[in-house]
């Protein structure tokens, strides 16, 4: 049966919001919104992806722009992050083995900041103790009667041999060859000339005497050079002993302090002990320069101004003013600001660094958390969605030169050890990026396994209305706008619907939404009006409409 159209009102065009469906006067009266509106599905997948602790569960949150993904979702990581732990901290120190290879050092949540400056009290304190513990009297007349004592043992043995070779004939003499024999007469060296007009029979007992008398005077400077290596460990035991008395007090208190935390506790050793072994460089203040390192890297690494900056702690990680688990929003993911860089400082038209100069990215940063990053502005920086994933796939974090990535040649710099990785990334993109990347890259499929699909649109309901009221109350509570009257949220509730061109429909892109809250807000202002009316909302939208119509009403 053919049907006849019939003509339609305005009114039945359009859905109008009824104030008197609303349990409320203004919006003073509502809670502030808590959870996402309007996304259910999405929600359910962040939940599922969030709280899933395998591998490779990161999350994609897809859908169009203006659909607050990155405001809603960081606010619900805010939430699920307050009730998780603080995770360590972490710092790199110097490895006095391989200074080329600065250690990563697990430090207590929170607790970073506070161990590098406890120990660098102690290294100010010791920078003053030291040189003192060797200014003494009593120091020095030990050192002396030491080497007194064994001076006269070393002169005894060379007067034994300088009695033997008179006896013989010979006197010895010290050249810049060393120690020789020549042949003596009257208690005066010869020359080889006087030696030649000697007697046969003396020239050939005086020569037939030398090879015994060389021989003996090998084992005689043997025997010097075993007294004089015993005078050297003698002072260097004299040393250490009394550097592990001045050491000792300072660095077992900070011990105490960290008994349950070996990687410090073994740091805190290895210092003591590398001060010990190089105690000469620390015994006058007046001693300027930096303790040796082997090997080529050394060339490169920058001079300490104090001899005791070797030995600083920089805490790349600080969670001191974290009260859960870290939420981190990179919105600029370079790959110096992801992983971290080491940084340089020119010296004599070289570049040189050490392990103080190396800094933390934002996977470090969030590292025992969460990282939201921007898709696309990931994929517009050189090489940072493959450290990324790097990153992710190894479940570490290693801070190296991006140079040294692009390099045919291969140089020397800082290689910092890697740090363990457990975050969970949250890429943030629309669907076309999401759809190529998954068709593309098979790292991608394996890494952010689950997809969260945020909606453009939600049924119109009362419930769904009542959450707009809300959203309204959060955003004037934020952003110190006025309240909303019933006209002035209908107003809203009837723009979400017009935005999605749909009666059963509104939208969910609350950030469109959100300009004109605050725009109404400003009409209201100018209006004198204590509280939002649909007047002014209305007049929000006029405005908007006039200032973007020129080529609507031109044609």
């Amino acid at each position: 049966m053919p049907t006849t159209p019939r003509e339609l009102t305005a009114d039945q065009l359009r859905r109008l919001c009824s104030p008197d469906e609303m349990a409320f006067q203004s919006t003073a009266e509502l809670e502030l919104l808590d959870d996402i509106i309007g996304q259910e599905r999405a929600t359910r997948a962040i939940e599922f992806g969030l709280d899933i602790p395998y591998y490779g569960y990161n999350i994609f949150a897809l859908g169009p722009s203006g659909a607050g993904k990155t405001t809603t979702i960081t606010q619900y990581l805010e939430r699920k992050a307050a009730t998780l732990t603080i995770p360590n901290d972490w710092a790199y120190v110097n490895d006095f083995e391989r200074p080329d290879e600065p250690k990563a050092l697990r430090l207590p949540p929170g607790g970073g900041a506070r161990l590098r400056d406890r120990f660098d009290r102690l290294l100010d304190e010791l920078e003053d103790l030291l040189p003192k513990a060797f200014e003494g009297e009593n120091y020095d007349q030990h050192r002396k009667e030491m080497v007194q004592e064994l001076d006269e043992r070393r002169q005894q043995i060379v007067e034994q041999m300088e009695t033997v070779a008179r006896e013989q004939g010979f006197v010895i003499v010290e050249t810049p060859m060393g120690l020789l024999f020549a042949p003596m007469i009257d208690g005066k060296a010869v020359s080889r000339e006087q030696f030649e007009q000697l007697p046969e029979d003396q020239r050939n007992a005086l020569e037939a005497a030398e090879p015994a008398l060389r021989e003996q005077m090998e084992r005689t400077l043997r025997e010097v050079r075993a007294i004089n290596d015993e005078v050297a460990s003698r002072l260097q035991h004299l040393d250490r002993e009394i550097a592990a008395a001045t050491l000792g007090p300072g660095f077992d208190e900070l011990k105490a302090q960290y008994a349950e935390w070996d990687d410090i506790i073994t740091y805190l050793e290895d210092v003591r002990q590398h001060i010990a072994r190089h105690v000469d460089r620390f015994k006058s203040q007046a001693d300027d320069g930096e303790l040796p390192a082997d090997g080529p890297a050394a060339l490169l690494l920058r001079p300490p101004e104090s001899l005791f900056d070797n030995y600083q702690i920089n805490v790349v990680v600080d969670h001191q003013q974290e009260h859960g688990a870290p939420v981190v929003v990179e919105t600029n993911p370079t790959y110096y600001n992801l992983v971290g860089r080491i940084e340089h400082e020119a010296e004599f038209g070289a570049l040189i660094t050490d392990s103080s100069m190396i800094k933390g990215g934002s996977l470090l940063r969030a590292n025992g958390g969460f990282l939201v990053v921007d898709a696309r502005a990931l994929l517009r920086q050189p090489l940072a969605f493959e450290a990324l994933k790097r990153s992710l796939r190894h479940q570490q974090v290693k801070i190296e030169e991006l140079s040294e990535q692009l390099s045919v040649v291969a140089t020397t710099s800082l290689s910092p050890r890697p740090i363990p990785l457990d975050v969970k990334v949250i890429l943030i993109g629309d669907p076309y990026t999401y759809y190529l990347l998954y068709a593309y890259d098979d790292e991608f499929q394996k890494l952010f396994k689950v997809r969260a699909d945020f909606a453009s649109e939600m049924d119109w309901s009362l419930e769904n209305t009542v959450k707009i009221a809300r959203f309204i109350r959060t955003r004037s509570a934020e952003e110190g706008l006025r309240a909303f009257d019933l006209t002035g949220v209908a107003k809203v509730v009837e723009h979400a619907g017009r935005l999605v061109e749909d009666q059963r429909k509104l939208t969910t892109r609350f950030a469109h939404v959100a300009d004109v809250i605050r725009e109404a807000d400003y009409w209201a202002g100018k209006a004198g009006h204590e509280l939002v009316t649909g007047a002014d909302v209305e007049k929000a939208i006029d405005e908007r409409r006039y200032r973007s119509g020129q080529v609507e009403e031109r044609v």
